[in-house]
């Protein structure tokens, strides 16, 4: 190390300069002594740059030794992480879920959703590229948007698709193209892309092909490719093809006047996997005349044989009853704007009745508009021999004291058709009680029921005594009392729970419960009135709630059952408290609940899995603001 003293302090710097210059001023022999003195400094700098350079080599490696262990523990932590335990097959399940639903929203340009799969690790990469199906999603474009911040490049979408037809080696396909075109950019309708999936269509397996006013163009196309792979192979393009939708979002619904763009020629080879033909359009009228010189002659899109599901956005009138005649295999209609009977006559309208025998799953949504009055007149001029599931949900408020609802109208319907129906949803229709008893007795095959009351919920009815009364068997056990079938029990109604009511649904739950038949699986009731305090505190509970406690421990076996009610207090509870306060029954592992408040709450379970049950769980369920009050499955 160097000897050589260095001043730091100021004022004997200053001194030591001064003295230098005085000494080389005046004593000329001392200049090379100074020299000498001065050599010593700059080799003494000389050394500790060389231990500087020294000691930041072993900074650095340090500091690299360091970022090496930081590395190893994460990998480390990474390999003790759930989803690194996880099989491969489990991994490349749970990637085409996320591919599956990613698609949607991400249509191919530079990427597919296993790009971002596989640019995460090298393990989650080789999963990507050995797993074909998570590359068989493909969702297309078939527009560029000129105005757009980020227009498509058609050129790299194609190479694109190349690159993932290619990855996703002999996978069925499942393709969703969109054509979401406007009169600024219609020229700019590219169907190269859709030709290149053509080349592939042996492998389709399901197709979501969504549309607007370029209708034409696009059923041109696949009507082309059908007409020509079917005269050169004389085999049908699309052999794997099970599912079909077909979203028409303008234009004149799903007609057309061009027969040569018929979306799936009539004479040509059957599709033979098919399985599910869906097709969503804005109305299924015959459209009106174009022009003074007539209307031209009008065909329906596709095959109306061929369509399995209907479903129709705008407003749909009685007199359009007679558009449904020609779909023969039609199984589930959904009427989002139904109006009733339309302001011009219907004509023969009234004097025959529309049979549909193939619909099993009908769904009706009436809109008020404006002070109108909708009413389902539609039951009297229908025969459904074969519906089993029928949703009714009203949108506005009916001037009608009457309400919206056509007991006779409805009890024609089953005159004529003598239809089974097994599932009831109705949210908040306007239907007086008198009606809905005589819906029920109606429909004695029901195996689930829905019922949401209609009106404000402050004004207290007795529709739920009624209905609990009308439920409950006169002979415990004994199934051979009203809807004798019946499984699923899904209520909320303007009532107020009180002890009485509270026994009525024990009365209820003790009859279907009893013996050896027990056909009750779901049980679920919501009083929009609240309840009596000691059953919503459930700090001194009465003989009912003891007695519904008993009865719902007793009878668990893949069966749920829970009352809820408004919490009107406005306090909500986070889940990180919900978490911390909840406790779990583990010797049985039947009752989930917590306790907050004085009150009991926990999301509702899932109901047991039905085929044939309406979704009624997603509006139905309580939200944050609601107090489960007591919940019991197994």
């Amino acid at each position: 190390m160097p000897d050589t003293f260095i001043a730091h302090d100021p004022d004997t710097r200053r001194a030591v300069e001064l003295d230098s210059r005085i000494c080389v001023g005046h004593h000329p022999e001392d200049v090379d002594r100074k020299r000498a003195k001065f050599a010593v400094i700059a080799k003494d700098i000389a050394q500790l740059t060389q231990e500087i350079e020294r000691v930041e080599k072993v900074l650095d490696n340090l500091k690299e030794t360091r970022k090496n262990a930081v590395f190893q523990l994460k990998m480390g932590e990474a390999l003790l992480a759930p989803i690194s335990r996880l099989s491969k097959d489990v991994l490349a399940e749970v990637f085409e879920h996320y591919c599956r639903e990613e698609v949607e929203d991400l249509p191919l340009i530079h990427a597919h959703p296993a790009d971002i799969i596989s640019s995460v690790c090298a393990l989650w990469k080789e999963i990507a590229y050995i797993t074909p199906t998570l590359w068989s999603y493909i969702h297309i474009s078939g527009v560029a948007n000129p105005f757009a911040k980020n227009p498509i490049d058609h050129e790299a979408t194609r190479l694109t698709l190349a690159r993932v037809l290619t990855l996703s080696r002999d996978a069925p396909l499942h393709i969703l193209f969109s054509c979401d075109s406007t009169e600024w950019h219609k020229d700019r309708l590219n169907l190269e892309l859709l030709h290149d999936l053509f080349k592939h269509s042996y492998r389709w397996s399901s197709a979501d092909i969504l549309i607007d006013s370029e209708i034409n163009l696009v059923s041109k196309a696949f009507h082309f490719f059908f007409t020509a792979s079917s005269a050169s192979s004389q085999q049908c393009p699309f052999p794997l093809l099970q599912s079909l939708h077909l979203c028409i979002d303008k234009g004149d619904g799903i007609y057309i006047s061009d027969p040569r763009a018929t979306f799936v020629p009539t004479d040509g080879p059957s599709l033979p996997a098919l399985r599910d033909f869906s097709v969503t359009c804005y109305s299924v009228a015959v459209p009106m005349p174009t022009s003074p010189l007539g209307r031209p002659s009008w065909r329906l899109l596709v095959d109306p044989a061929l369509i399995t599901s209907l479903e129709a956005v705008e407003q749909f009138h009685d007199k359009d009853l007679l558009v449904l005649g020609q779909f023969k295999s039609l199984q589930r209609l959904l009427l989002r704007n139904y109006q009733g009977i339309a302001q011009e006559p219907s004509g023969d309208l009234d004097e025959r009745i529309v049979h549909l025998s193939s619909i099993t799953h009908l769904v009706i949504r009436p809109h008020m508009y404006f002070g109108s009055t909708v009413t389902l007149t539609l039951f009297s001029r229908l025969s459904l021999p074969n519906l089993t599931s029928l949703e009714i949900s009203q949108f506005g408020s009916c001037p009608d004291p009457l309400g919206i609802w056509s007991a006779t109208g409805f009890a024609e319907m089953v005159e004529h058709s003598s239809c089974n129906l097994r599932s009831l949803f109705l949210d908040e229709i306007q239907i007086n009680l008198e009606d809905l008893m005589d819906l029920l007795r109606l429909t004695p095959c029901l195996t689930h029921l829905t019922f949401c009351e209609y009106g404000e919920p402050d004004v207290e009815t007795e529709v739920a005594a009624a209905i609990f009364s009308y439920l409950t068997w006169s002979t415990p056990g004994q199934n051979d009392g009203n809807l004798p079938k019946l499984t699923d029990i899904d209520l909320r109604t303007r009532s107020f729970l009180d002890h009485v009511l509270m026994g009525k649904i024990c009365d209820l739950l003790e009859s279907r419960m009893s013996g050896e038949v027990s056909t009750l699986k779901y049980f679920r009731f919501e009083p929009r009135l609240s309840s009596s305090p000691d059953i919503a505190g459930y700090t001194d509970p009465g003989p009912e709630v003891l007695r519904f406690e008993e009865l719902v421990r007793g009878s668990l076996s893949r069966k749920a059952f829970f009352l809820v009610i408004p919490d009107f207090s406005g306090s909500t509870c986070s889940d990180s408290e919900q978490d911390s306060d909840s406790e779990v029954d583990s010797d049985s592992d039947l009752e989930t609940y917590s306790f907050h408040s004085g009150s009991y709450y926990s999301d509702p379970p899932l109901a047991p899995h039905d085929d044939d049950r309406l979704d009624t769980n997603l509006p139905n369920y309580p939200t944050g603001s609601d107090v489960l009050l007591r919940s019991y499955y197994g």
